[in-house]
């Protein structure tokens, strides 16, 4: 079984989640940020997943662009992985505000692996609107719980390619 991860990342966090998950999958796995994915040929992959961040509740526009630019997603094993800081766990309501239904409904697996905060990559004031945002709250981490649960649910629903 072939699997293409593709994933975008703004600080380094996703990067650090699609790493872990091909880890974890431990198949056939090539690893890919999206803006190299440009030419890659999908009908190699058996599996697709996807992954991205989210941020004041949006996902990257390169992410929802390629999805729309790329229709035979929807013949593939889907799965797709959110990273965010929120501890709230909005992960259906990120999906359904960011992502078309239909690609949805195709999606096998769908995750939340966590995020961080990375204050020293933040100007003054940003840095000061989410400290101030998150007092009081937990300090968010990387769930490589749900990381390991993924791959095992995505492997649970692939093992038949």
């Amino acid at each position: 079984m072939n699997i293409l991860i593709v994933y975008t990342s703004k600080t380094g966090t996703t990067e650090k989640c699609a790493k872990k998950l091909s880890e974890s999958l431990g198949n056939d796995v090539r690893l890919i940020k999206l803006k190299d994915a440009k030419g890659e040929n999908l009908a190699s992959y058996d599996v697709v997943i996807l992954g991205g961040n989210i941020r004041a509740g949006k996902a990257p526009s390169k992410l929802k662009k390629y999805i729309k630019k790329n229709p035979e997603l929807t013949n593939k094993k889907l799965g797709i992985f959110l990273c965010f800081a929120d501890v709230s766990e909005k992960l259906d309501e990120y999906l359904t505000n960011n992502f078309d239904e239909e690609f949805l409904k195709n999606c096998d697996v769908k995750g939340h692996f966590g995020g961080e905060f990375h204050f020293d990559r933040m100007n003054f004031m940003i840095r000061k609107i989410i400290k101030k945002m998150s007092e009081g709250k937990p300090e968010p981490k990387i769930k490589e719980e749900n990381i390991e649960q993924f791959a095992r649910e995505f492997t649970a629903k692939t093992t038949n390619i």
